[in-house]
């Protein structure tokens, strides 16, 4: 069965627990491929390969119960290969990869093992596999956040700051947030810049921040709000390359919020300074919503693609000739009839 350490090279600590727990781990896997018939012993005894190293390292690390993490390796390893989200049938490699990357982060095993990997494996969860993005950058901000931060409310707290600074503007409320709630040591690692200002600048800074998407840390805490470009970004993409559209987009901007529909399907498009995010939408749950007032964006696009945002211009191909616009005071959207990307705008 998959436990016998026979036919692949385990040793210390992990190949006594495979042979003592042998009967009750096997029971596991024939129970998870009942109800994942495609689940095979080979790929998982590659699995269990390469926890070796990891385990036997945690035992003379750690100070926790090693059995229970253990039997935790195990079984999260079980599930998600039985998912296909690991091993050599994975759909999707950016989990894969970022899962091994979070099992042999060191740094972060100064603190509850068990819990903060359950955690940060759930977020792993949510950048690759809901968000399509390598979790690597986000985990090794982490990894270097842990040397001088080592308790586990600290690494969740920056963790959910990251994971927006990596590039998941729909977090960017939330984060900005916390951010007034979180120690400025804390913060300096974060956006990995030196801090002096008191509590009441910082909130004054957040403040900026939350009102402009494309206003950088370390510029608004200078006090440099001063626009001197654009900057272009664009989401979507065709679905038969991994995109999001199946049609050409159009856009537009409903109770201060930015809408692309494309055939049959609307979606919401998050944009900041840090990355873009696009996600499915109905559009009555939006239409239900109370009423907003906005400002007048008062941006500028000529037919030639040039683009005028406040006191900033800049002429861009992509913006030629568009056939579909919405703006804010911040942020510009436009689509051309040759392509299925939505071209964000914002002056930085």
């Amino acid at each position: 069965m998959v436990t016998d350490t026979k036919f692949y090279p385990v040793d210390g600590f992990y190949k006594s627990f495979l042979e003592t727990e042998r009967e009750r781990l096997n029971r596991e896997f024939l129970s998870m491929k009942q109800y994942y018939p495609s689940l095979r012993s080979e790929e998982f005894k590659e699995v269990l390969f390469r926890l070796n190293p990891i385990i036997n390292e945690l035992e003379t690390e750690t100070k926790e119960n090693i059995t229970e993490i253990a039997n935790f390796l195990y079984s999260s390893s079980l599930k998600f290969l039985a998912k296909e989200l690991i091993g050599p049938q994975s759909k999707y490699p950016y989990f894969s990869h970022s899962w091994q990357q979070l099992l042999q982060a060191k740094e972060l095993y100064s603190v509850s093992v068990i819990d903060l990997l359950s955690s940060l494996g759930n977020a792993v969860y949510n950048l690759c596999i809901l968000n399509q993005m390598d979790a690597g950058n986000w985990l090794q901000t982490l990894q270097g956040i842990a040397k001088k931060h080592t308790t586990k409310d600290e690494i969740l707290q920056a963790g959910k700051i990251s994971a927006w600074i990596v590039g998941l503007p729909q977090y960017r409320n939330s984060a900005l947030e916390l951010c007034l709630e979180t120690e400025t040591s804390l913060l300096e690692d974060i956006f990995s810049v030196k801090i002096t200002e008191s509590y009441n600048i910082l909130k004054e800074v957040f403040y900026e921040m939350y009102k402009d998407p494309w206003l950088r840390f370390e510029l608004a805490l200078k006090g440099n709000l001063k626009k001197r470009d654009i900057v272009l970004k664009k989401a979507g993409g065709f679905i038969g390359y991994g995109g999001k559209f199946r049609g050409i987009p159009t856009v537009q901007s409903l109770n201060s919020e930015f809408i692309i529909s494309s055939g049959e399907e609307d979606f919401r498009l998050y944009a900041d300074i840090y990355g873009t995010a696009v996600f499915r939408v109905k559009m009555e749950e939006l239409l239900s919503e109370p009423w907003q007032e906005t400002e007048e964006p008062g941006h500028f696009l000529s037919p030639e693609g040039t683009l005028s945002m406040g006191s900033v211009q800049k002429r861009f191909l992509e913006l030629k000739n568009v056939h579909s616009i919405a703006s804010n005071p911040h942020t510009l959207l436009a689509c051309n009839r040759y392509s299925y990307y939505v071209f964000i705008a914002g002056a930085i």
